[in-house]
């Protein structure tokens, strides 16, 4: 097949009309975005994104030498965009409302170049409305572009394997696989599925021998990258051992319900035997299997499987839903697809719920800043928690951080130094009253700081509970000293 796997056209297919397909899931996709953008409360993750993202870049170039590597361009590029934006919720989001856009006309072109116009716009239209792409679009956080990355390397590769080898759509290839390498590292398991689809495809040795050599490059140059990651595997040891249930649960968190994940996959079945799309089957299904697969393999020698570490791989199931939804007859697709987008619409309105992310501080920060009294004294657990404060100053106004001994941007790390219980309990038996902050987790590492904590707060005097405000994973407690005044916010 020497003239590339393009030479054959996708009957129908028109040669013109990119914009008509494209444009309508972008709009939608930011449609979406800008849909209660800020209303979702910022979560620890995100904290860190903007700790981060507000340190000088020596400071961040420090830090990712320790830790977090992997994240490393997406701190940089948000350190470029809090300059102009600020640090608000719906400040920071915007670029993953913007990444989800991109990657939304991506796939609809995508589809387009493998299945036809209506496949391609149904595909672009679908991954704007799948449930965990709007979760992702509304989180500061490197995942909706990472997702946009392997778009964008995939569009390049289809392109590539379309013509004759030459230099530039595979230095292309090489460099979209290398931007995508550089937001998430896990994601360069998108490179074996590219190797299944070409081998699918069988575009000629000249074309496979012109695709090693590209993935290479790019290999080539993230080689720093891994090497430095490679010595910070402790910043993931808090993932546990990952098994099938695991992989099912990701499943469940795409689908949103039992129900959607049996309608997605009679769908993407259904497109599968009907489109008549050999190539989108080539590129969609290894694109959709290999990593979440390859990653649980992985996990079974060390735990690495996190359900978003695999996020890239949702445009591929858009690919798929995209041509079910179109495929014939029409009397079998279009009732299924109707299904899904009510299901879908359904979701759209809990994803944008004050308490939407895995943590809700929202009661906390109005707790606070109804009555904090300058001179309070805070303490927080675990560390992380930390990160409110810079999210929220204006709640922290006037109190005092007991516990910390060194900012976490002063010793180019993710988290504070704080002092020792004893050191704690010190500070403490000079403050009026004490605030504990605290994220309710269920490991022991957590369960041994609220200790330590709950201790220093006895040590010092601290005996009597004056109020308890609690949010979705969240706590907020005042105390004071036993027989002393105090009159707790209004709840």
């Amino acid at each position: 097949m020497s003239e590339g796997v393009g030479a054959s056209r996708v009957p129908g297919r028109p040669g013109g009309g990119r914009a008509a397909v494209a444009v309508p899931p972008a709009l939608l996709a930011l449609l979406l975005g800008a849909w209660a953008t800020g209303r979702p409360a910022l979560w620890t993750d995100e904290f860190v994104t903007i700790d981060l993202a507000r340190r000088p870049v020596a400071r961040i170039w420090a830090t990712l030498g320790g830790v977090d590597a992997v994240h490393g361009l997406y701190y940089l590029l948000m350190h470029v965009w809090v300059q102009v934006a600020g640090t608000s919720a719906t400040a920071v989001r915007l670029p993953s409302v913007l990444g989800v856009a991109a990657a939304a006309a991506g796939t609809a072109l995508l589809g387009r170049a493998l299945a036809g116009r209506a496949a391609g716009l149904a595909a672009g239209i679908a991954y704007a409305l799948i449930p965990v792409t709007g979760q992702y679009a509304l989180e500061a956080r490197s995942y909706a572009l990472v997702s946009a990355a392997a778009v964008l390397a995939t569009l390049a590769l289809v392109r590539a394997l379309g013509r004759r080898p030459r230099f530039a759509p595979y230095a292309l290839y090489a460099a979209a696989v290398a931007l995508l390498g550089a937001l998430h590292l896990f994601a360069l398991l998108l490179v074996p599925a590219h190797l299944v689809t070409v081998l699918a495809l069988r575009p000629g040795r000249r074309a496979v021998l012109a695709w090693t050599a590209a993935a290479a490059a790019a290999g080539a140059a993230l080689a720093p990258l891994v090497w430095t990651a490679a010595g910070q595997q402790g910043a993931v040891s808090w993932i546990p051992p990952a098994d099938a249930r695991h992989l099912w649960l990701a499943v469940l968190g795409i689908t949103g319900s039992l129900a959607a994940t049996v309608l997605l996959a009679a769908l993407c079945v259904w497109g599968l035997a009907r489109s008549g799309a050999p190539r989108l089957a080539a590129v969609a299904v290894p694109w959709l299997a290999v990593p979440p697969v390859a990653l649980l393999a992985l996990s079974q020698a060390e735990p690495f499987f996190v359900a978003r570490y695999v996020l890239f791989c949702v445009p591929a199931l858009a690919l798929l839903l995209g041509a079910g939804a179109v495929a014939r007859p029409r009397p079998v697709a279009v009732p299924v697809a109707a299904a899904l987008l009510v299901l879908a619409a359904a979701a759209q309105p809990g994803l944008r719920r004050s308490d939407a992310k895995w943590h809700d501080f929202t009661p906390v920060v109005r707790a606070l800043a109804a009555g904090a009294r300058p001179g309070d004294a805070f303490v927080v657990a675990p560390a992380v928690v930390r990160g409110l404060a810079a999210a929220h100053p204006a709640a922290f106004t006037g109190l005092v951080d007991a516990a910390l001994a060194v900012p976490a941007a002063d010793r180019d790390a993710l988290y504070a130094r704080e002092v020792g219980p004893r050191e704690l309990a010190r500070r403490l038996r000079g403050a009026p009253r004490v605030w504990l902050i605290r994220r309710v987790d269920s490991g022991r590492g957590a369960a041994a700081v609220l200790r330590a904590r709950l201790a220093a707060l006895r040590r010092a005097g601290f005996t009597e509970r004056a109020g308890s405000w609690r949010g979705k994973r969240t706590r907020l407690l005042l105390y004071v000293r036993p027989g002393s005044a105090a009159r707790p916010p209004a709840r």
